[in-house]
């Protein structure tokens, strides 16, 4: 009988591969825009538990849903599990449960889950020119936030182009020089941080947004790529480090978090080992698979996940 290990493992090939269409790939961006704190592995194994979660926590740990809130878990509740790595930079399998399976204890304290309201879009889009410069389409609330999300890819795509062009052998992409490649990642890019944007605002992104706006997914049909352009999303998409202000009810006040969108990757240098650093944060998969699979990792460095997913201020 497999393992525990190995049927996460599985299930988070099996994902990634099922993610990298344009009919499949918009709802796995769904639940990436509520939890975008977690690396892209994670959010993969989020969304083939539980595609419907908004806000997921450990139940104990300084970071857990019983210390940081005082929230237990309800009798019943199945935990989500993800591929973690302890302090010794071993991978383990750590249970997440999403605020739906929590109820309050005796001493709770909100937890803040931020919303846009009306009322503050436009001061969202005079900080998001001031961080971007002009906006193309400013007429209403979701253009200005598209164009925002334009603006950021043009400033962000080459450093995540290059990451591709790493990374392209084996796939649909290889054959592509690097003009073509920025042809069809830029868009896509601009497409995927653009829905996420629209659904974490409250706009339905189907007035905007059609299947064939993600058709170029396809040519992301390996291990490696996807997750170039599943970094590169996450890592543009705004609130990875630093988010505008919203407002967060429950919380009675509002939570200012710098006044930057996006995180800047300007620490970029060819001359580091930029790769495992933070193109393919794969978290323990790579000991699970072979040497002939399609879908392997390249470097075990990339193996340990370098992110802090425990420490959220904001969800």
């Amino acid at each position: 009988m497999a393992s525990k290990y190995q049927l996460v493992t599985d299930l988070y090939l099996q994902t990634t591969q099922e993610i990298a269409t344009p009919e499949i790939w918009p709802q796995f961006l769904k639940t990436a825009c509520y939890n975008f704190r977690l690396s892209f592995d994670k959010q993969i194994l989020l969304y083939a538990q539980r595609p419907e979660a908004t806000a997921i926590l450990p139940i104990n740990g300084p970071y857990g849903w019983n210390r940081r809130f005082g929230r237990w878990i309800n009798r019943g509740s199945k935990g989500i599990a993800l591929l973690d790595s302890n302090s010794h930079g071993q991978t383990q399998l750590r249970y997440y449960f999403d605020i739906a399976d929590t109820h309050s204890g005796r001493n709770p304290r909100p937890v803040p889950i931020w919303q846009v309201r009306p009322e503050y879009h436009q001061e969202i889009v005079e900080a998001l020119e001031n961080s971007f410069g002009a906006l193309g389409k400013k007429d209403n609330f979701g253009n200005a936030l598209l164009s925002a999300a334009a603006n950021g890819v043009e400033d962000h795509v080459q450093d995540y182009l290059e990451e591709l062009i790493y990374y392209k052998e084996g796939s649909f992409l290889e054959p592509l020089d690097e003009e073509s490649l920025r042809a069809m990642l830029k868009p896509l890019l601009q497409a995927s941080i653009g829905y996420m944007l629209l659904v974490r605002c409250g706009i339905d992104p189907n007035g905007f947004f059609k299947t064939e706006d993600f058709s170029y997914i396809s040519g992301f049909n390996t291990l490696h790529t996807i997750n170039v352009l599943g970094t590169a999303t996450s890592d543009i998409w705004p609130g990875t480090d630093e988010c505008l202000v919203f407002h967060c009810p429950g919380v009675g006040q509002h939570h200012h978090v710098r006044r930057r969108i996006w995180r800047s990757p300007g620490d970029y240098s060819p001359n580091r080992n930029y790769h495992s650093r933070r193109g393919l944060r794969f978290s323990g998969i790579h000991s699970a698979l072979g040497s002939d699979s399609d879908w392997r990792v390249a470097d075990y460095r990339a193996v340990v996940c370098d992110d802090h997913d425990g420490v959220w201020e904001i969800f």
